[in-house]
């Protein structure tokens, strides 16, 4: 083979497999937006017609595939927080705005909303990645506090219950997920405007809490029967 040849061959190998990677990631998403971290390898490779070698090639294992899909998407929603905070016109809006988009994210993606929740464990970088997002988003939340818009009996520990709960029920295949969503969101979101009617008591769950919570209804769903869209 001529070394012009054997070129030609390297650059449709490198490009047959970025397709494949591509196709991989594609399949991936949607299969771990629907079934969270249960679903498995050999699925994904159904959905990306490729073999179950082919994704391993790419990635090691399936939890790497999965951490490469969420820092996506956390990305995605520190790219929204910012935005947020820039070009809306008060912390209340911002923080209206960011709740948002992390309730409609979570209900596309099941796994995102475990990893959110702490129901599922990733990367120390993905972990760190969550946790700057995290501190960020309560800072938003603290703003809004302080102007007099959000109620301040509220705390940073209710959030994760009050987002989770929308997307545990709603996401994966449920029918009018995105506009059941919607609802819900806003008859939160009116909830937290200040000062509210009425007092809460108790205390908002800590980190601990929140994690051993949503482990519990990640592995209910994990063994109740699947739901079908219509």
């Amino acid at each position: 083979m001529s070394e012009g040849a054997a070129a030609d061959a390297s650059r449709h190998l490198r490009a047959d497999a970025q397709r494949n990677r591509e196709r991989i990631l594609e399949a991936a998403r949607g299969a771990f937006a629907d079934e969270g971290a249960q679903t498995h390898v050999a699925a994904i490779a159904e959905r990306a017609g490729v073999g179950v070698g082919t994704v391993y090639r790419h990635f090691p294992t399936k939890e790497a595939l999965r951490d490469a899909l969420i820092a996506d998407r956390l990305e995605t929603l520190q790219a929204e927080l910012v935005a947020a905070r820039k070009e809306e016109e008060s912390a209340w809006t911002g923080f209206r705005r960011f709740f948002r988009a992390v309730a409609h994210m979570q209900i596309r993606d099941r796994s995102l909303m475990e990893f959110i929740a702490g129901a599922s464990i990733g990367s120390a970088e993905l972990e760190q990645q969550r946790d700057r997002l995290y501190a960020q988003a309560r800072e938003l939340m603290r703003d809004a506090q302080r102007e007099g818009a959000m109620r301040t009996d509220v705390e940073p520990g209710d959030m994760p219950l009050l987002l989770g709960g929308i997307a545990q029920v709603l996401a994966g295949a449920v029918p009018r997920a995105e506009e059941l969503g919607e609802r819900c969101v806003a008859i939160v979101l009116d909830g937290l405007v200040a000062p509210g009617t009425t007092p809460l008591t108790g205390r908002a769950l800590d980190r601990p809490e929140i994690r051993s919570l949503f482990q519990g209804c990640t592995a209910a769903a994990q063994t109740a029967p699947r739901r079908r869209s219509r």
